[in-house]
């Protein structure tokens, strides 16, 4: 069992770095084990508070693996209703601050501590301020950034890591003028993020004019290449449709007869290619879930695309693409999806 605190001298300058295990993912089943409290301003840490919590079982073996965290260690601990008043006091009005914070939150609030309080995440931070990176998991951030990423899965120094990372990052934020802060600010405030209020302090602070303007990007760092112009497709518009897509078509335009032997270089008709394509257009058509193994050579980035650019054609609906590697997600945008685009367009679908 352990827990540590350092006496309160908290100001509305401050903030309270949040972070937490658990017995797993799911706020409904699982549990938190240790939590973590760090009160911290841009002059340093001012409290620490860390605690282990008895979850009332045996911890799974992997969650063990990954915290180095023992049945041994929470035993006697405190029951996370045990110390709720004592987090709630701790905390009390502060902003919090987190890495996937949201995520800490839901699992408090799955053990009965729900915290009204404003959050920050410096995981949306960094995907703003930092781009180009290969992940934004807390310990590349941290290292990015410069710091010593220390040990990882354990609450206090991840809420120490999470503490540092912001500050570092409020930092980059004060770099900028004016402009480029309101700019960040209101898309930050249209994705709908409350480090929108961030931007928009700093570039009130800030009392000379800009440095450069958005248009004209050749200067833009490239941490703002998100704020660079770009040319929008107009917004798609529900079309009513629910009509079906027909296997028929999808075929034909895979097969040796369609298109795509003029888009692509040696291109041949693949059985598997168009059992896929005809599979993942009957899932979209019945918004279900399908689950898919296909071997190398299958052609699976097509099999998606193309049912999933028809189907977006024919309901004016968006369809999200979620990939699990970046290098993946360059190649469809890239490459694919124009040779998608190429390939409808010379079917007469637009």
């Amino acid at each position: 069992m352990s827990s540590s605190f350092a006496g309160s001298n908290a100001s509305p300058l401050h903030f309270a770095a949040v972070d937490v295990e658990t017995t797993g993912i799911n706020p409904d089943r699982d549990t938190v084990i240790e939590i973590a409290i760090v009160i911290f301003g841009r002059e340093g840490v001012v409290d620490r508070f860390s605690q282990t919590i008895d979850p009332g079982r045996p911890l799974p073996l992997e969650i063990q693996r990954l915290t180095g965290i023992g049945d041994e260690d929470v035993a006697g601990s405190p029951t996370l209703g045990a110390v709720s008043l004592d987090i709630r006091r701790r905390i009390g009005s502060l902003t919090i601050v987190g890495h996937n914070i949201e995520f800490d939150l839901r699992m408090l609030a799955g053990g009965g501590i729900k915290l009204p309080n404003h959050s920050m995440d410096t995981f949306r931070l960094a995907t703003l301020l930092m781009a180009n990176m290969p992940n934004y998991s807390l310990t590349q951030v941290a290292i990015s950034l410069g710091l010593d990423p220390g040990p990882e899965h354990r609450a206090l120094p991840d809420a120490d890591r999470a503490a540092a990372v912001f500050i570092e990052l409020l930092k980059r934020i004060d770099e900028y003028d004016e402009r480029t802060l309101q700019q960040a600010a209101k898309l930050a405030q249209q994705a709908g993020w409350a480090e929108a209020q961030l931007f928009r302090a700093a570039a009130d602070r800030k009392v000379s004019g800009p440095l450069f303007a958005l248009d004209d990007t050749r200067d833009l760092p490239p941490e703002l290449r998100f704020a660079e112009p770009r040319e929008r497709p107009e917004a798609l518009q529900r079309t009513g449709s629910t009509d079906p897509l027909d296997p028929g078509a999808i075929e034909l335009l895979l097969s040796d007869a369609g298109p795509l032997p003029h888009v692509l270089d040696r291109y041949e008709a693949r059985p598997a290619q168009i059992r896929m394509a005809a599979a993942v257009a009957r899932a979209l058509d019945a918004e279900e879930e399908l689950l898919v193994e296909a071997g190398t050579g299958t052609g699976k980035s097509l099999a998606y695309l193309l049912p999933a650019a028809m189907y977006a054609i024919e309901r004016g609906e968006r369809v999200v693409v979620s990939t699990d590697t970046i290098s993946l997600q360059d190649q469809l945008y890239g490459k694919d999806l124009p040779d998608v685009r190429t390939v409808l367009r010379e079917s007469g679908q637009t």
